[in-house]
Formats: structure tokens, sequence, C-alpha cells
């Protein structure tokens, strides 16, 4: 027969790693939103300002389209006698690297357009992959580090 004390470690002892499995998933759930507010805040960043450069290319492809225009009814406009603009150029000033540019290339040259959104899904899927492979590693490297300073 169980005693009342007996009864009262189990309790306690399931009590316990009830606690353990419970904080353990509220920490990992609590630290998964402030990852992805994080992203998302930079996300929306990043978007804001895309938005920004969007508004000012558009403005700048009617303005050239009006000068286009202009040009093949006969009317004599300004400008347009420099260089063309360096994409390359412009690029890096917006933060591109040289791999950047050289990625978007082959896609631009690879890629069907009607295959853009198949491919940004698939990007992210395995981007999601990639995030839980480098976080095995990282795991991995830490008790590692830690169980060779153990011994």
């Amino acid at each position: 027969m169980v005693t009342p004390d007996e009864q009262r470690a189990l309790q306690l002892e399931n009590a316990k790693a009830d606690l353990t499995l419970w904080s353990g998933l509220r920490d990992v759930d609590a630290s998964t939103i402030s990852n992805r507010e994080n992203l998302i805040a930079a996300a929306s960043t990043q978007l804001a300002e895309a938005k920004e450069r969007v508004a000012a290319a558009d403005e700048s492809a009617k303005t050239v389209q009006a000068r286009i225009e202009a040009i093949e009814r006969g009317e004599t406009v300004q400008g347009g006698f420099g260089k063309p603009i360096d994409v390359a150029a412009f690029l890096k000033s917006i933060g591109w690297t040289n791999a950047n540019i050289r990625h978007a290339q082959l896609l631009g040259r690879y890629l069907p357009e009607e295959h853009l959104h198949e491919f940004v899904e698939e990007t992210m899927r395995l981007a999601s992959k990639g995030e839980r492979r480098r976080a095995r590693q990282a795991l991995r490297t830490i008790l590692a580090k830690y169980s060779e300073g153990a011994e």
C-alpha cells in the first residue's frame, strides 16, 4: 500500500516535470514571438523603404516616358545627352552587393516571370529548413563547448 507521503512525493515529482514542460514551451514560444516581432519590424522598415523607392522610380519612369513621347513628337527637350545610368552602381548605392546583383541577373535570365511567386515560396520554405539546420548546428556547438569544459 502506498503511503500519503509517497503519493505526495509522486505528485510533486510529476508537477515539477509538468512545470518544466510548460515553462519550456512558454519560453520557446515567447522567444519565437520576439524573434518574429523583430523580423516583422525589420521587414516593415524594408517594405516602407521599398515603397518609397517604387514611388520615386514610378515618378522617374513617368518623367522619362513623357520625355520619350515629346521627342517622338519632334519636340525639343532638355537633357538626355549624358551617359545612361550605371545600373550596378545604382544598385550598390542602395545596399546591393555584387553577389546580390549576380543573383538577380541569373534569376532574370533563367526564371520566367510567371514562376516568380512559386520561386519565392520555395525559397522561403528552404530558408525555414535552413534556420532549423543552423539552430541544430548552434546547439551542437554550444553543447560541445560546455561538455569539453566539464571533462
